[in-house]
């Protein structure tokens, strides 16, 4: 199945049709009521807002607030500077490739997992799936995808979100990422439905971003014009914005997208 011909006819279809395998939510259950605000709140305040690039990593006040909602729950605090913005978590995933990723690289990904979610890396690197339980990637085939496919270099396991609803045990992460120490792999987390969990699950972040990428966005729970985040640490940040700035120059600061 083409990931890229799934897409195209799930966003050129009519909005009447029911779009269940496509990552979205019904627009009667998004904030169309803030986002009908914002473009009023945007023309009263400061002219840069409409007439300027963002900055590389983004809107500063954006960011710290992402900074402040990471302190305390679930995942482990990440500083602005550790925040970088994008136009969209699909861009956030490209960037995250060009990043790690070199040709014929081996990729695990989650099996089952959204078709949207890997077109980008599909492209040059070799994709295995590793079944998800109910508590999380089944760890005895992690470790059997690693032996098999074990390539020099680093692996990259990209966790995407599930469409079975199962959830990341403590105990599974923490045994994903004892792995990911020991074998060289960067664990990239695309946590974009994590504001709808009522109870906060585990991530793979709380390793302290020493080897994991994690994905956030607005566009499930606010609207598909809202950025995504990526938080990582410092280094690869710094890598990230050029990255960003090679293929995007600054980005736009208004009105802000998203998948």
């Amino acid at each position: 199945m083409d990931p890229l011909w799934v897409s195209r006819q799930s966003l050129e279809t009519d909005a009447t049709v029911l779009k269940p395998g496509c990552g979205w939510l019904p627009a009667a259950w998004l904030y169309e009521t803030g986002m009908r605000r914002a473009p009023r709140s945007a023309r009263a305040g400061r002219h840069a807002e409409l007439t300027e690039y963002a900055t590389p990593l983004g809107r500063p006040a954006l960011r710290q607030l992402l900074s402040r909602r990471r302190t305390g729950c679930r995942h482990h605090k990440a500083l602005p500077e550790q925040i970088m913005l994008t136009e969209s978590g699909m861009q956030a995933i490209d960037l995250i490739c060009r990043f790690l990723l070199e040709p014929g690289d081996t990729v695990l990904v989650d099996d089952p997992v959204t078709s949207i979610s890997t077109p980008c890396s599909r492209r040059i690197v070799r994709v295995v799936g590793v079944p998800y339980t109910l508590n999380g990637s089944d760890v005895e085939r992690f470790e059997a995808a690693l032996r098999a496919h074990s390539l020099p270099g680093q692996h990259h396991q990209f966790r995407h979100p599930q469409p079975d609803g199962a959830t990341l045990s403590p105990v599974t992460a923490h045994q994903l990422l004892k792995r990911a120490d020991s074998s060289g792999l960067v664990i990239v987390e695309d946590d974009i439905f994590a504001d709808f969990e009522v109870s906060p699950a585990p991530t793979a972040a709380f390793d302290g971003l020493s080897r994991v990428i994690h994905i956030g966005s607005f566009s499930k729970t606010v609207s598909p014009r809202c950025v995504a985040a990526i938080a990582a640490r410092s280094d690869w940040i710094e890598s990230l914005t050029d990255l960003k700035i090679a293929t995007t120059f600054g980005g736009s600061d208004w009105p802000p997208k998203s998948r």
